[in-house]
C-alpha cells in the first residue's frame, strides 16, 4: 500500500519506479515473500533491491499519488506470487494509464479511480465470486470494446459523458453481473442493447440517457435505479423483484405497465421529478411508494396501496372522493394549497400509524375525522380549515404536530397524544371549551403564537386577578408556551416556561404543583394562580412600566411556595407572592436576591402560614424593594409617602394612608371596615368591605375606576367618599364607578360625580360642587328626608325601578330624572334650565314642589301630576293627571292623550294640548288659551286641517291669558269647510260650555280668525265677556240663557265691550262682510292698549259701523289697522267717507287713487290719541270704506 506525491510507473517488469518532475525515475520495487514453512502464517517484507524485485502481493496492491500531475502508468502485471492478487485499487491524483502490456489480476476488486482521466486498455476481469470492477474517471470516459467481466459488481463513474456497449458488461462466469452502475456528469450513452444484471441496474446522468431502457432486475434483491435530466418511460419496461428508483432533475412520464414487479408486487416504487411528475396508471407496492413532484404538478391517479405513502407536489394537490391512499403511514405534501376528503386517507391494517400533511398554501381537511397510533402531523403555510382537531395518538411516542401560519382556533376539541403535542401558528391562537392532553409521564406539550396571543377566553385577568369561567384544560407533565401579544391557560402540568416576545401578559391557572422555570415578559405582567406548591424558578417582566408587575398566588389552594428569582422594575414593578402555608427561598443562603422590584407584598394566611421559614434564617428570602409589605396578620395597615399599590385579601380590617397615589388592584376585607386615604388619586380594580362593612375613601385627587369594564368596582354596607376632584367619570363613561352599596352612599366632590349601583340606590348626600352629577340605579334610587343632591353643573338621575324623592334635589343646570316611576315628595328645583321627570308610563306622584327659578325655564312632565308645580312652564310627553295646584307662568303643554286636569293652575299665558283627545277641566284654570292642535289657516280661504276635539268645563275661566277658543269650537271638518258650517249634509257637532269666558279672545300666534273662534257654536250659555268687562247682552253677567247667534261668517251681533288686548284674527269666507263692531246696533269699544291686528279679505265691503275710541299713553303699542286689503275692480271708485282723526300728531291714512286705480288699504300711522268715527262729526254715525 504506497503512497506518494510522485508519479508512478509499473515497468514491464512489475518494478515500482518513482517518476520525478524532471523525468527521473528511481526503482524501489517492494515485494512481501510468499509463505513457507518457517513462516506458515504470514510474509516476510523484501526491501528494495539492487536489481529490483517485482512488485506483487498476495492480499492487495494499492497505490495512490496525491502529487499535482502525478500519474499512475502500469505496463507490467500487477498480481499475486502466482496468480492473482485480492485486490488492485489505484488511486491517481491526476491520469491512469494503463498499457496494453499490462496485466491486471485479482480475484475480489479491481478499482481505477483517476481524477483526470482513464486511458488505456481497459479489458479486465475480476475472478472471485463476487468480484467487481469499479472504473472512475474524472473527465468523460469511453470503454469502447473494452471488456469488463466481473460476477459482483461492475461500477462505471465518469465526471464527463460515458459511452459503453452494454455487452461489453458480463459476468466472469458467462451470465449477467450481480450488479451494473453506470453513474455521469454529463449524458449517458448505452449502445449494444440493454443493460443486464442480476440484483441491481444502476444508471445515473446529469444529461439524458440514451439506451435500451427495457431493464430487467429479477435477482431477489432486484433493484432498477434511473436518474437523467428528463425521462420518458412510456416506452420502457422495468422489471424488478424489489424496488424501481427513478429521479429526474425535470420531468418524468410513466404509463401504466412500465413498471412490473418480477414476481408479484414491487416492494418499494419511487418516482421524483425536479419539475412534473406524471403517472397514467396505478402504482402498486408493498411497502412503499414515493410519488414527488419537487416543484411542479403531480398528475396521478391517486389510488394507492401500501405499507408507506409518500407524495409531494410542487403545486396545488386535491386529494378528492376519487382519492384512496390505504397504507400504514401516509405523508402528503404540497407547495401549494391542498384539500383532503373525508374517505381518502385509509389504514391498510386497522388504524393508521402516522399521517403527515403538509401545505405551502391553505389545508383543508373538509371536516375529515383523522386518527392514528404514532403521529398526526398537519402543516399550513395558510391557514387551516375544516379541521377536526379532535385527535387521539395515544401510542407510546404519539405525537400531535399542528401548524398554521394563521391564526388557530381550538373550540370544543379534545386532543390526546402519548408523549407530545406541539401547536404552532403564525398568528394567535384561541382555545376554548377544550382540553389537550399528554398521557405519558413526561409528556409534553409545546404552543408558539409568533404573530398573537394564546389565549384561553374563559381566562379573565381582572385587576390582577386570573379568573377561569370555563372548562378549558392542558395537561403535560411540562408546558411550554410562546407568544408574541400574551398567554392565557389553564393547565395541570408539573413544569411551565412560558414566554411573551412583545407587549403582552402572562395569565396561567395551574390546578396543582408546579415548577415556573422561565416565566417572562418582555413587556407586560405575570399572574399565576396555583392549587398546590409552587416552586418559583425564573419569572421575569423586563420593561420597567407602570402594570408590569408579578403575581404569584396558591393561597386558594395547600402548600408552600419556594422563591428562587422573581424580577421587575425597579421604578415602577410590583410583586405579590400570595401563599396559604410557607413562603421561603427554594435552597439555602445565598448573596443574590430572590425578590426585585419597587413594591413587594408577601402575604400568608393568618395562623396558618408564615414568612421564611423562622427555624433556618438561610431560607429567608432577600428582597431588594423600595416598598415591602409582610402580612402574617389579620388586618392590613399601611401609612407610606410615595405612591402605593394593594392586590390582597385580609380576613380583618385595612386601613390604607399615603402621601401619593393609592391603586387598589384588589382588596377584600373578610370582617371589617376599609378606609383608604390619599394625597393624590385613588384608583379602584375591585374593592370588597362586605355588605356589613364601610367603605370610606378621601382623597385630595379623583377617585376612578382601574379599567374600563362594566364590572362591579366596589361592594359595601355603606359608601363615604370624599374627593378634591371627580368621582368616577362624566368624560370617560367607560369608567364611571361600578358600586353594589347595601346601605346609604354619601358622595362629595369638587368637580363631577358619576357612580352606577348594581341594586338599589340609597342616597345620604351627593354634592358635585363644581361639576355634573350622574347617578345611575339598577334598582330604586332613594333620597330619603334628610337626603340631598345639588351640583354646580347638570343632575341626571337614573333608575331601572322606581325614584322617590323626599328631600331635596338641586342644580344650577339642567335637572333630569327618569325611572319606572316618579314619587316627588320633597323640593326640586334648577337655578338657571328645566326639570324633566320621565317615569316611563310608569306613574308620576308630585306631593311636594317642582320649582326651576331660571328666566324661562320648562318643567317636563311624563304622566301624572299630583303634587304642586311651581314653575314658568310645563310641558307633559304623556297623559297628564294634576290633582293639587300648580303655578305655571308660562304654557302648560300636553303632547299626550286623554289627559285630565283636576285641579287649579295659577297664573300663566294658557294651555296648550297637541294630541287629538279630550280635555277635562274640573278645577279653576286661569290660562290664557287650550289649543288643541289646529293649524294655521291656508290663505285666503280660512280651512281648519286639523281635527279639533270638545272640550267642556266646569269651572270658572278666568285670566288674562290667550284665551279658551276651544271651549267653542266644533268637533268636525265637513268637506274642506270651516267648523259650523254645513254643505247639506254635514253639520259640525255643537260645544256647551256651562262656566263664563273671562279670557281674552285670542288664539295664538297661528293667526285663527274670530269667525273661526265661534264656528259650530249653537249656544252660548254664559254672557260673553273680554277680561274683566261683565256685561255683552241685555241679560245680567253670567246669567245662563243669554244667547249669542253666531253666522258662518262669524258675526256677532251683539255689543262687545273691551277693556283688554284683542286680536280680530283671519279672512273673510266668500261674500260675506268682516265687521269691526257690532252689526245692526253693536260696537267694538276699546279701553286699554289695544290693536286690531288682522282683518280683511275679499269682501264687498269693511265697515266700520261705531266709534273706536283709542287712548295713547307712554306705552308704545296704538291702536292700529293692518293686513286690511281692498281689492275692487277697475271699475270701481274707492271712497272714504269717514272722517279719521282730530288727533293732533297723527292721521288714519288711506292710500289709493282715483275711481279707474286700484287701492290698497295699509298699516297706517299710529294715533297715540282720538277716536277712529264713522263720519269724522258724528260719534253714532256710521263710517264706511268700500268701493262701488
Amino acid at each position: 500500500d504506497i503512497s506518494t506525491g510522485q508519479g508512478i510507473r509499473v515497468d514491464e517488469d512489475s518494478h515500482l519506479i518513482l517518476t520525478g518532475p524532471g523525468g527521473a525515475e528511481v526503482d524501489i520495487s517492494l515485494s512481501t515473500a510468499a509463505p513457507s514453512s518457517d513462516e506458515p502464517t504470514g510474509f516476510t517484507p523484501i526491501g528494495a533491491q539492487p536489481e529490483g524485485v517485482p512488485l506483487v502481493a498476495d492480499g492487495a496492491v494499492r497505490l495512490t499519488t496525491t502529487g499535482i500531475d502525478a500519474d499512475i502508468l502500469v505496463e507490467g502485471r500487477l498480481g499475486g506470487h502466482t496468480g492473482a492478487t485480492g485486490e488492485i485499487v489505484l488511486t491517481s491524483s491526476h491520469d491512469i494509464v494503463i498499457d496494453e502490456t499490462a496485466e491486471l489480476l485479482a480475484s475480489d476488486l479491481i478499482r481505477l479511480d483517476a481524477a483526470n482521466q482513464l486511458q488505456g486498455t481497459l479489458s479486465l476481469a475480476t475472478t472471485g465470486a463476487n468480484g467487481a470492477i469499479e472504473l472512475l474517471s474524472g473527465g468523460a470516459f469511453d470503454l469502447g470494446d473494452a471488456m469488463l467481466n466481473a460476477d459482483g459488481r461492475i461500477a462505471l463513474e465518469a465526471g464527463g459523458a460515458l459511452a459503453v456497449n452494454s455487452a461489453n458488461l458480463q459476468g466472469t462466469s458467462g451470465g449477467a453481473p450481480r450488479e451494473v452502475s453506470l453513474v455521469t456528469g454529463a449524458g449517458l450513452t448505452v449502445a449494444g442493447g440493454a443493460v443486464a444484471a442480476i440484483d441491481l441496474i444502476k444508471m445515473r446522468a446529469a444529461g439524458q440517457i440514451n439506451a435500451d431502457l427495457n431493464l430487467s432486475a429479477t435477482g431477489t434483491e432486484g433493484t432498477i435505479e434511473l436518474a437523467a435530466d428528463s425521462l420518458d418511460l412510456t416506452t420502457a419496461s422495468l422489471v424488478a423483484t424489489r424496488r424501481i428508483g427513478i429521479e429526474a432533475v425535470g420531468d418524468i412520464v410513466i404509463e401504466e405497465g412500465n413498471l412490473q414487479g418480477a414476481d408479484g408486487a414491487l416492494e418499494e416504487v419511487s418516482l421524483v421529478a425536479g419539475r412534473n411528475l406524471t403517472v397514467g396508471g396505478i402504482i402498486t407496492a408493498d411497502r412503499l411508494i414515493r410519488l414527488r413532484a419537487e416543484t411542479g404538478t403531480l398528475d396521478a391517479a391517486l389510488r394507492l396501496a401500501s405499507e408507506a405513502i409518500d407524495i409531494k407536489s410542487g403545486k396545488a394537490l386535491a386529494l378528492t372522493e376519487e382519492t384512496i391512499l390505504t397504507a400504514n403511514r401516509i405523508a402528503v405534501e404540497s407547495l401549494g394549497d391542498m384539500t383532503v376528503a373525508s374517505g381518502a386517507l385509509a389504514a391498510s391494517d386497522g388504524s393508521l400509524a402516522e399521517i403527515s400533511l403538509i401545505s405551502g398554501g391553505d389545508l383543508d381537511l373538509g371536516g375529515a375525522a383523522l386518527a392514528a397510533s404514532e403521529l398526526v402531523l398537519l402543516h399550513a403555510a395558510g391557514a387551516l380549515r375544516n379541521a377536526d382537531l379532535n385527535l387521539s395518538v395515544a401510542g407510546v411516542e404519539g405525537m400531535i404536530d399542528i401548524a398554521s401560519g394563521a391564526s388557530l382556533e381550538l373550540i370544543d376539541v379534545t386532543m390526546r397524544a402519548g408523549q407530545s403535542i406541539a401547536l404552532a401558528t403564525g398568528g394567535g391562537m384561541r382555545i376554548a371549551d377544550s382540553t389537550l392532553t399528554t398521557l405519558g409521564a413526561d409528556g409534553g406539550i409545546a404552543l408558539t403564537a409568533t404573530g398573537g396571543a394564546i389565549v384561553d377566553p374563559d381566562i379573565l385577568l381582572i385587576d390582577g386577578v386570573v379568573v377561569d369561567t370555563g372548562t378549558s384544560l392542558i395537561e403535560a407533565d411540562a408546558l411550554t408556551a410562546r407568544a408574541r401579544d400574551g398567554v392565557y391557560l389553564q393547565a395541570d402540568a408539573r413544569e411551565a416556561a412560558i414566554a411573551v416576545t412583545d407587549s403582552g401578559d402572562i395569565a396561567l391557572k395551574v390546578l396543582d404543583d408546579v415548577e415556573l422555570d422561565g416565566l417572562v415578559a418582555q413587556d407586560g405582567a405575570i399572574h399565576v394562580e396555583s392549587g398546590g406548591t409552587v416552586v418559583v424558578r425564573d419569572v421575569r417582566s423586563l420593561t420597567d412600566a407602570d402594570g408590569n408587575n408579578i403575581r404569584i398566588d396558591n393561597s386558594g389552594g395547600t402548600g408552600n411556595m419556594l422563591v428562587g428569582h422573581v424580577a421587575v422594575g425597579a421604578a415602577s414593578g410590583r410583586i405579590y407572592l400570595e401563599s396559604s402555608a410557607l413562603i421561603r427561598e427554594i435552597d439555602g443562603y445565598d448573596s443574590a436576591m430572590d425578590v426585585s422590584g419597587f413594591y413587594a407584598l408577601l402575604k400568608t394566611n393568618p395562623g396558618t402560614g408564615r414568612i421564611t421559614n423562622h427555624e433556618d434564617p438561610n431560607l429567608e428570602i432577600e428582597i431588594d424593594a423600595q416598598d415591602v409589605i409582610l402580612l402574617e396578620s389579620e388586618d392590613l395597615i399601611i401609612d407610606e409617602v410615595r405612591d402605593v399599590e394593594i392586590d390582597t385579601e385580609v380576613s380583618g380590617a385595612a386601613h390604607i394612608k399615603t402621601l401619593g397615589r393609592a391603586t387598589i388592584k384588589n382588596l377584600t376585607s373578610g370582617a371589617g371596615d376599609i378606609t383608604i386615604e390619599a394625597l393624590d388619586d385613588v384608583t379602584i380594580g375591585y374593592v370588597d368591605a362586605g355588605f356589613g362593612g364601610t367603605l370610606t375613601v378621601v382623597t385630595g385627587g379623583s377617585i376612578h375606576e382601574f379599567s374600563p369594564d362594566d364590572l362591579i368596582d366596589l361592594v359595601a354596607g355603606k359608601l363615604v367618599f370624599s374627593a378634591g376632584r371627580d368621582i368616577g367619570s362624566l368624560v370617560e363613561p367607560d369608567r364611571i364607578l361600578e358600586t353594589r352599596a347595601g346601605g346609604k352612599v354619601s358622595l362629595l366632590a369638587g368637580n363631577d360625580v358619576a357612580l352606577h349601583q348594581y341594586g338599589d340606590l340609597r342616597v345620604g348626600q351627593a354634592v358635585a360642587t363644581g361639576g355634573a352629577l350622574q347617578l345611575v340605579s339598577e334598582g330604586r334610587l332613594i333620597i330619603g328626608n334628610e337626603g340631598g343632591v345639588w351640583s354646580g353643573g347638570k343632575v341626571l338621575l337614573t333608575a331601572g325601578a322606581a325614584v322617590s324623592v323626599a328631600g331635596y334635589i338641586g342644580g344650577t343646570g339642567l335637572v333630569v330624572i327618569t325611572g319606572a316611576g316618579i314619587r316627588v315628595d320633597g323640593f326640586i328645583t334648577s337655578h338657571t334650565d328645566w326639570v324633566r321627570l320621565r317615569d316611563g308610563n310608569f306613574g308620576l306622584i308630585i306631593t311636594g314642589i317642582v320649582r326651576p327659578m331660571a328666566s324661562a325655564p320648562v318643567i317636563e312632565l311624563p304622566i301624572a301630576i299630583t303634587g304642586s308645580l311651581d314653575a314658568p312652564a310645563v310641558t307633559a310627553l304623556s297623559s297628564v293627571s294634576i290633582t293639587k295646584s300648580g303655578d305655571a307662568s308660562d304654557a302648560v303643554i300636553m303632547f299626550g292623550e286623554d289627559e285630565r286636569i283636576y285641579g287649579a293652575i295659577a297664573g300663566g299665558h294658557g294651555v296648550r294640548k297637541t294630541a287629538d283627545s279630550p280635555l277635562s277641566v274640573a278645577g279653576d284654570i286661569p290660562l290664557g288659551f287650550i289649543d288643541s292642535g289646529k293649524a294655521e289657516p291656508v290663505e285666503p280661504a280660512n280651512v281648519v286641517t286639523v281635527t279639533r276635539q270638545p272640550i267642556t268645563g266646569e269651572a270658572p275661566v278666568a285670566g288674562d291669558g290667550d284665551g279658551l277658543p276651544d271651549a267653542v269650537d266644533g268637533a268636525g271638518i265637513a268637506d274642506g269647510v270651516a267648523n259650523g258650517m254645513t254643505d247639506g249634509t254635514e253639520v259640525a257637532s255643537p260645544v256647551t260650555v256651562t262656566g263664563e269666558d273671562r279670557a281674552k279672545t285670542e288664539e295664538n300666534d297661528s293667526a285663527t280668525a274670530i269667525d273661526t273662534i265661534l264656528d259650530g257654536v249653537t249656544s252660548l250659555l254664559f254672557s260673553l265677556s273680554l277680561y274683566d268687562a261683565a256685561r255683552t247682552s241685555s241679560a245680567a253677567s253670567g246669567r245662563a240663557g243669554s244667547a249669542v247667534g253666531v253666522t258662518k261668517a262669524g258675526r256677532v251681533r251683539k255689543n262687545i265691550l273691551q277693556s283688554g288686548n284683542a286680536r280680530l284674527a283671519g279672512w273673510g269666507n266668500g261674500d260675506g262682510d268682516v265687521l269691526l263692531g257690532g252689526h245692526g246696533g253693536g260696537g267694538l269699544r276699546n279701553r286699554g292698549w289695544g290693536r286690531v291686528v288682522e282683518g280683511g279679505g275679499n269682501h264687498d265691503h269693511i265697515a266700520i259701523r261705531r266709534d273706536i275710541p283709542c287712548h295713547a299713553d307712554t306705552n308704545p303699542e296704538f291702536f292700529k289697522i293692518t293686513k286690511c286689503r281692498m281689492e275692487p275692480p277697475l271699475s270701481a271708485c274707492v271712497v272714504a267717507r269717514t272722517g279719521i282723526g282730530e288727533a293732533t300728531n297723527g292721521t288714519f291714512g288711506i292710500r289709493g287713487g282715483a275711481r279707474e286705480a286700484p287701492a290698497k288699504f295699509e298699516e297706517t300711522q299710529p294715533l297715540p290719541e282720538g277716536w277712529i268715527r264713522a263720519d269724522g262729526a258724528d260719534p253714532v254715525g256710521e263710517g264706511l270704506i268700500a268701493w262701488q
